[in-house]
């Protein structure tokens, strides 16, 4: 499906139903990689010790930097059901291209698959800078995204939001980033609408998805805009 970017542009967003890194902030113009990763039961250091860490020197020789990887606590919406999402940036999708086709990628190739049970990514433009807190305790990050179900969904998104706004702020809820999809020619796992957002801790959430405002409004005019949505919790990991 084609991203409808005009669309993507009137929407805010907001789309709903102590770490080994650093603070840090993903700098606009760059391409970002949100890898959803589901790990087969006893895999998860063999994925991360064996794979992925042997892997740091040849992302940074392609201009990549790996940022954070996000403890999946909560699935709140959809089908997707990783165990963690990471998050590297690269400087351009040629960058990412080039990564992918050196061969010291594929050489632990068979330890990766051993260890996945399924495995997505999507690419992102980041048309804005992203700052992400890793140090605060308890501190909450929404993940999500979705596809436009009809020529009418940017204004009922738009209602939808104007609607909730207002009460999730009162909640906490900080928008983070919105981000386009980045049309990479390869099979990744795109959404028209997608974007991250911040909360206090978990509890903020939970409350705020209960309120009479929010459920009202996403049976009205949210869950018959959007399709193939999706919705995790996550927080920073020390992986």
């Amino acid at each position: 499906m084609k991203p409808m970017k005009t669309a993507l542009a009137t929407l805010p967003a907001l789309f709903l139903g102590t770490a080994a890194f650093a603070d840090f902030t993903v700098p606009a113009g760059s391409v970002l990689q949100l890898l959803y990763l589901d790990l087969k039961h006893g895999q998860h250091d063999a994925y991360f010790n064996d794979y992925a860490r042997p892997l740091d020197p040849v992302v940074a020789e392609h201009g990549g930097v790996w940022h954070a990887v996000f403890d999946v606590i909560g699935v709140h919406e959809g089908n997707l059901k990783p165990d963690y999402v990471s998050m590297i940036a690269w400087p351009s999708t040629e960058a990412f291209r080039t990564f992918l086709s050196d061969p010291r990628v594929q050489e632990n190739a068979a330890i990766r698959d051993g260890a996945v049970r399924e495995m997505k990514f999507a690419l992102h433009d980041v048309p804005a800078p992203i700052e992400i807190d890793t140090t605060t305790k308890g501190k909450v990050y929404e993940f999500f995204g979705g596809n436009m179900a009809s020529p009418d969904s940017p204004k009922m998104l738009g209602t939808f939001f104007q609607n909730v706004i207002p009460t999730a702020l009162t909640y906490g809820r900080e928008t983070l980033a919105e981000l386009p999809p980045s049309n990479f020619d390869k099979d990744t796992f795109e959404h028209q609408v997608s974007g991250i957002a911040g909360w206090p801790t978990a509890a903020e959430f939970n409350q705020f998805v209960t309120t009479e405002v929010f459920q009202a409004n996403i049976k009205e005019l949210r869950d018959p805009a959007i399709n193939d949505l999706f919705l995790i919790n996550t927080m920073v990991s020390d992986r």
